[in-house]
């Protein structure tokens, strides 16, 4: 067997949870937060999301590297008299107008510290589901794409009673599909367990 392959199967047991565990701790995170749409999001519906989530485990493989996966939704609503160019033509007068993105992502964390009170930097890449939709009257625009994405992510975590308490930032940016890149800022606050 040749010396990347048994790289590869040490890292995969590893993260796995079958290699060494003396700093493995398992972590689970739960976030409200606030979606700032930016880019051709913003353009569809450009107001700040008070309706946001994200769930997430994490797993350490040593004392200041994490790895771990996270599931979210961030719902974007706008009520508007904003023309709307949509293919074929366009749609004016009253609109409400809606972006859901479901962001699923990996990610691999460097913790500065384990001490209580420690920022972290992260590296998140998945898939996001976009369902964008324009209601207009008795009329409906909808459309809905899966997105490779990326999102950088900063964070703190910090003691919080007998749990942990944690607030991130993220850069949610996606490919483009059919000429549409979703891309928003999520702040998040939380809780976490088996700080």
């Amino acid at each position: 067997m040749t010396r990347s392959r048994v790289l590869a199967a040490a890292i995969l047991l590893v993260l796995a949870g079958g290699g060494p565990r003396a700093h493995a701790q398992d972590v689970f995170q739960l976030q409200y937060s606030l979606g700032f749409p930016a880019g051709d999001t913003r353009d569809l519906t450009g107001e700040v999301s008070f309706l946001g989530m994200d769930l997430g485990f994490r797993r350490f493989a040593s004392s200041r590297v994490s790895w771990g996966l996270s599931a979210g939704l961030q719902v974007f609503d706008e009520s508007t008299t904003r023309t709307a160019t949509v293919t074929g033509g366009a749609v004016s007068g009253r609109q409400y107008r809606y972006t859901n993105v479901i962001p699923l992502y990996a990610g691999v964390h460097y913790h500065l510290g384990r001490n209580s009170f420690h920022p972290y930097l992260a590296a998140n890449a998945g898939v996001q589901l976009v369902t964008r939709r324009i209601q207009f009257g008795t009329g409906r625009l909808a459309s809905t794409s899966v997105h490779a994405a990326l999102a950088p992510e900063a964070g703190l975590y910090f003691p919080l009673g007998t749990y942990g308490g944690t607030v991130s930032v993220r850069y949610h940016l996606t490919s483009a599909v059919d000429g549409y890149r979703e891309s928003h800022v999520s702040v998040g606050i939380g809780v976490v367990d088996d700080f």
